[in-house]
């Protein structure tokens, strides 16, 4: 693998294939096994950016390419990290390239969501969603997880839905609410449940 540049164009190659999803699934296994991890994040995200997060990591998402028929970006979580419940609206795939994300996913019900099962992607592990999957996720650990992430449109501008992390009531998605959601659970100490499935 190259650097970021050669990543996304490949990528965007990918989509001409039959099955465009497990096409970019299998880019970005290729990807994460190509180098070691501190290698890698210094690859996708330069020399500079890399190093910074050698310090206290925070949430972060470097965007690799924003377009309609594909989101990628390099996602940080770092410890104590977790999220509501959402949606992507279409097919899905994270590359979880050092540390730990733990996705909850629910099945609709009654008109609300309940957990239907739970899968810990321990790096280096490729997660794939269909278009129908709502999930949360949550680092566990006491170190930082590293991830690629990719979608089949364009994630930050289409209409998707969240879910209140306590009533489990569907809202359109909302980033800046979502986003004092996430705070609020971390502050508060909330974990996914564990019993999911």
């Amino acid at each position: 693998m190259g650097d970021a540049a050669t990543l996304v164009e490949r990528a965007r190659a990918a989509l001409s294939a039959r099955d465009a999803a497990q096409a970019i699934h299998d880019l970005l296994r290729e990807t994460i096994a190509s180098a070691a991890p501190r290698e890698l994040r210094r690859r996708l995200l330069g020399t500079e950016a890399a190093e910074r997060m050698g310090g206290i990591p925070r949430f972060g998402q470097h965007v690799l390419v924003d377009s309609p028929e594909l989101t990628m970006f390099h996602a940080t979580l770092p410890p104590g990290f977790v999220n509501a419940p959402h949606d992507h609206r279409t097919w899905a795939v994270v590359a979880v390239y050092e540390g730990e994300e733990r996705n909850v996913f629910y099945r609709r019900r009654d008109g609300s969501i309940t957990p239907a099962s739970a899968l810990v992607a321990s790096a280096p592990y490729v997660v794939a969603m269909r278009e129908d999957a709502i999930h949360a996720i949550e680092n566990r650990l006491a170190t930082p997880s590293y991830a690629l992430h990719a979608y089949g449109n364009a994630h930050f501008h289409v209409a998707r839905s969240m879910w209140h992390p306590d009533t489990l009531v569907e809202q359109p998605r909302d980033d800046a609410l979502f986003g004092s959601w996430c705070r609020d659970m971390i502050v508060r100490g909330v974990r996914l449940p564990a019993d999911a499935g």
